[in-house]
């Protein structure tokens, strides 16, 4: 965990100030566009392993450590991502990104809780998983949501009205997500 964060702060972090990207990152890394930054923390998102959070798991077990919430509404990308560790991110294309170790119990609580939904949901859910997939982004008006496990990352995807209507047990997953999203966007208007 304690690499995870020291690589966040002193490699990735001078290249973003509060969601914005800094002068000096321009001067030194060219333009950075909200979409690139976007795509950058996405991607690295997908690499992190449990030895990364400090966990590790037997051979025969298949534990989610990591879930990834993906989806499109009118061409604006969002991701929540969050660790068995307690530590969720979020990341939107518009550029805003929430990336840090969070001391929010409420935040923690609910990144815990969509840990333990999604290994039931591997575990027990008549949904089928995919174990072969695509890291592409969302398409218009759906979810994808991506286990990442000790034994490889697995996928679903979903319509988003769907999930909104609450027609699935793919809802409080997204839910809890939501209110991830929600509960770091009330952190900065309160700054």
């Amino acid at each position: 965990m304690k690499r995870l964060l020291l690589y966040t702060f002193f490699i990735c972090l001078p290249l973003l100030i509060n969601g914005q990207i800094s002068q000096q990152s321009q001067k030194t890394y060219g333009n950075i566009t909200p979409s690139i930054q976007y795509k950058y923390f996405r991607n690295l998102a997908f690499k992190i392993k449990p030895s990364d959070l400090d966990l590790s798991f037997t051979a025969n077990q298949k534990k989610v450590y990591g879930v990834i919430i993906d989806w499109n509404t009118a061409n604006n990308l969002s991701t929540i991502v969050t660790y068995s560790t307690g530590t969720s991110n979020v990341l939107l294309s518009s550029g805003m990104l929430f990336i840090k170790e969070c001391d929010n119990e409420l935040i923690t609580e609910h990144s815990n809780t969509i840990i333990k939904i999604a290994q039931y949901l591997l575990d027990h859910s008549k949904i089928k998983i995919h174990n072969e997939i695509s890291y592409n982004y969302a398409e218009p008006n759906l979810v994808n949501v991506y286990f990442l496990t000790n034994n490889g990352c697995y996928m679903h995807q979903e319509r988003y009205q769907k999930i909104l209507k609450r027609k699935n047990e793919w809802s409080e997953l997204f839910s809890l997500g939501n209110l991830i999203l929600s509960e770091y966007r009330s952190q900065v208007e309160k700054k």
